[in-house]
């Protein structure tokens, strides 16, 4: 007896839903994004921060060091910007955006989230991935032209 048409329609639930959870990941991604950049928003506190280290790789981030109320406070994921990359060495000045109520939340000032860079990748990622789940369980349920219709049983 072949269950719900046999090992076909269990690869392709599979992909349908490994493809839903990657679009899921992808959104709690960008979902974090926004709301970093919505408790920033909310009371930004301008600081200025310095590059304290520099990577040997291309791609690494670079770590800022920033002081708020006396303590000091450090963060590799903020997109510098292309002007700021140009010109990137340790001891770069560089003025930032915290948000009041957690300084450990802070972005470039100007920037519109902390990670300007992956915003963008984050949702389209995960449209992209919701738009293959629906495919693959749409075309997964439909039989191909000239196979037999199912029989129910």
């Amino acid at each position: 007896m072949k269950l719900l048409g046999g090992r076909r329609i269990w690869i392709q639930l599979g992909g349908g839903a490994i493809a839903s959870a990657i679009s899921v990941l992808f959104a709690l991604g960008a979902l974090g994004q926004f709301r970093a950049a919505a408790r920033i928003d909310e009371r930004p506190v301008r600081v200025e921060g310095s590059v304290s280290h520099v990577p040997l790789k291309k791609g690494e981030g670079y770590e800022i060091s920033y002081e708020v109320d006396g303590r000091t406070y450090r963060t590799d994921d903020i997109s510098l910007g292309p002007d700021l990359t140009r010109q990137v060495r340790v001891g770069l000045p560089v003025p930032l955006e915290v948000a009041a109520d957690d300084p450990s939340i802070a972005r470039v000032a100007g920037a519109h989230y902390p990670d300007d860079d992956f915003f963008p990748t984050y949702v389209l990622a995960a449209f992209a991935s919701a738009v293959a789940a629906a495919l693959t369980l749409w075309f997964g349920r439909r039989p191909r032209p000239g196979a037999p219709a199912p029989t129910g049983r």
